[in-house]
């Protein structure tokens, strides 16, 4: 676990310890009302999971995308595909955590290069161990290009551009997406504000919910309605 995955993880325990305390507060007004905020917590933490693990995809799409970008200078120069892989594993650097494992990676297909495995098999490995189906598809071309004839050069520089051009239309989604999210935030926050507001100016309005059995199972089912509503809007979303 690198000091980047360190940091995500703490930010991520912080952030469902106050998930508990502002469900313990604001549903139950008691410190056992932490314990039904645990399976909220452990759907937050698989959704966030998911969700930090598709941004690392994408980060690697795009170190990919350099990475084709540079194999085609060198095929262009001359080089073989073999050379060319050899010489990127060496001198390819970039910043970020995703940039270290394309490295990686780049290092792990040049040791393959020295046990006689083909270059494709080796980059369509790099696609298997990362589950991105452009270096996959990429692995497919040079395969298809070895057995009929080609430029493997032309064929990077395209699969290249093409790759850039699924980048910018996702951020065009990502940002017609983002305002949704907000109102979706917006109306999962309002319902405990409103609470907060009430138990702040009102003290005694709200004691009848959470000290008998029926307002314990009213304030329950809210809960649950919030984190229904929040589901249902994540998945409609993530189609987007």
């Amino acid at each position: 676990m690198n000091s980047y995955e360190r940091l995500w993880l703490v930010s991520e325990i912080g952030k469902l310890l106050g998930l508990c305390t502002v469900i313990a507060f604001v549903f139950y007004d008691t410190s056992w009302g932490a314990l039904p905020a645990v399976p909220v917590c452990i759907l937050m933490y698989k959704r966030d999971r998911q969700a930090e693990a598709e941004r690392k995809k994408k980060q690697m799409v795009s170190e990919f995308k350099d990475v084709l970008v540079l194999l085609s200078s060198e095929l262009t120069a001359g080089r073989s595909l073999e050379t060319a892989l050899g010489r990127l594993s060496k001198s390819y650097n970039g910043t970020g955590p995703a940039a270290d494992r394309m490295k990686t990676e780049l290092e792990v297909a040049s040791r393959g290069l020295s046990l006689s495995k083909s270059p494709e098999q080796l980059i369509y490995e790099i696609g298997e161990r990362n589950d991105i189906s452009e270096i996959k598809e990429f692995a497919g071309l040079i395969r298809i290009n070895k057995r009929y004839g080609g430029d493997t050069a032309a064929i990077a520089a395209r699969t290249a551009g093409q790759v850039a051009d699924r980048q910018m239309l996702e951020a065009e989604v990502r940002s017609m997406v983002a305002a949704k999210r907000l109102e979706s935030m917006v109306m999962t926050v309002t319902p405990c504000a409103i609470v907060v507001y009430m138990r702040m100016t009102n003290p005694g309005y709200m004691d009848i919910m959470y000290n008998t059995l029926v307002g314990r199972i009213v304030m329950t089912v809210c809960l649950m309605m919030v984190m229904l509503a929040v589901c249902i809007t994540d998945r409609v979303l993530n189609r987007l």
